[in-house]
């Protein structure tokens, strides 16, 4: 148990004492086997699967958003079912955007029912780039045959807040089978975020993560920067690289920078007063991290953004309150980060699925270990088989613990997998 001491926000409102509790992770007492109290959800708020509503931490209001903010999705295309004119239409919009009357920002068209901006320049290998307040759309005429996707797309902010992103790629997916043959699709990033009330104080000690890279700099602007600040006022942080990147930062502050008052309306749907701080919790997910996930269309990123969301706020990153346990992973959770783990139920159903390469290399790390320590046993005796040493362990598992194998491995299982602390020292 830590010693007795407050997780601070600039809220004083959000002033929390330490004895409140990770409400997702499940701890035994030694010699009982009886399974603590785990936390639920105010009645008011999404609640957490029917497993943890057993009393014990109690939420304060602070999500007031969550979802996913940017989605960048390639659609590989079997064939074109444009006519000759409607090429050359684009290719002549294209030549026109380079004219200097534009200044490099593009020339309005309306190509297939909507308007868009042609840009100037594609990006090899597309070669028409259609810009408009909801996506942003790229097109290489050639059929590649699965080298890349023929048609790029990526999602805008504002487009998936106003619909749900299942919607937004609905939409998309019917308006694009209009005028071409989609074989299949491939989420190549996708932004899962959460805003919070307040803004936290985050310290380096409190920090549990298996990022590499957590360096710390002055930067004007929000985030540019892994440690960001306005004045003498830390208003972010960043972690992480292009393939998995955590931003926390003070979204009030880019809000009016980037001017999307919009969100103001959001936020007040979900219980903003108006008035304090609210900060962003966002996961920038790569194509390389996406496949380690199995990733490997739109359908599977929706099964799977459950799994994902529970990966990162649990086992890839956390923030917890410093104690005496020389364990890292036996740190109780600030107040701050089990509000961010209680989103899991926004962004799907829990099946279980972990990062492909970290659940390959617990079973190589510990198999040398294992082999070691039956080899010593079978060893220690003359004559003695694996099966014998079977035999004794079945009946030590039932004699000491009260277990079959069978139900020894699924209790390994259930505290290992999906709802436990899976940390390893570092």
């Amino acid at each position: 148990m830590c010693p007795s001491s407050k997780y601070l926000y600039e809220d004083e409102e959000l002033q929390t004492h330490q004895s409140d509790r990770n409400p997702l992770h499940r701890r035994r007492r030694r010699g009982t086997g009886q399974t603590l109290a785990l936390a639920g959800a105010s009645s008011h708020r999404l609640s957490l699967p029917s497993l943890f509503n057993k009393g014990g931490y109690k939420y304060t209001i602070m999500i007031y958003l969550a979802g996913i903010d940017t989605l960048v999705v390639g659609f590989y295309i079997s064939k074109f079912m444009l006519t000759d004119e409607e090429w050359q239409y684009l290719t002549d919009a294209k030549e026109s955007a380079k004219s200097t009357i534009f200044k490099s920002s593009g020339c309005l068209i309306k190509f297939q029912g909507l308007d868009f901006t042609m840009r100037a320049s594609g990006q090899n290998p597309y070669t028409f780039v259609l810009q408009s307040s909801d996506f942003t759309f790229k097109i290489a005429p050639k059929i590649m045959n699965h080298s890349f996707p023929e048609v790029y797309v990526e999602l805008r902010s504002q487009f998936l807040w106003r619909l749900s992103y299942k919607e937004c790629f609905r939409y998309l997916k019917e308006w694009l089978s209009t005028w071409a043959q989609i074989k299949s699709d491939m989420v190549s990033r996708a932004d899962l975020c959460v805003d919070l009330r307040g803004f936290p104080n985050i310290k380096k000690e409190e920090i549990i993560s298996r990022v590499r890279k957590m360096k710390n700099y002055e930067a004007p602007d929000v985030g540019e920067g892994e440690v960001n600040y306005l004045g003498s006022r830390i208003t972010g942080w960043q972690f992480g690289s292009h393939a998995l990147m955590l931003r926390i930062y003070n979204k009030s502050l880019e809000v009016v920078k980037s001017r999307k008052a919009w969100f103001h309306d959001l936020w007040k749907r979900g219980g903003w007063d108006g008035k304090c701080d609210v900060t962003r919790v966002e996961f920038q997910l790569g194509r390389v991290f996406l496949r380690e996930f199995d990733v490997t269309s739109f359908e599977s990123f929706e099964e799977r953004s459950g799994d994902i969301y529970r990966y990162l706020t649990m086992e890839w990153f956390t923030v917890r309150i410093p104690d005496y346990d020389l364990n890292k992973s036996r740190w109780s959770i600030t107040t701050f980060w089990c509000e961010v783990q209680g989103a899991v139920p926004r962004f799907g159903e829990i099946w279980g699925q972990t990062r492909g390469k970290i659940r390959e290399g617990r079973g190589y790390h510990l198999m040398p270990q294992a082999v070691g320590v039956i080899t010593t046993i079978l060893a220690s005796r003359e004559n003695y088989t694996l099966a014998q040493f079977y035999i004794e362990m079945v009946l030590y598992l039932r004699k000491k613990k009260g277990l079959t194998l069978e139900e020894a491995i699924e209790e390994k299982r259930r505290r290992h997998s999906l709802f436990e602390d899976c940390f390893e020292p570092f």
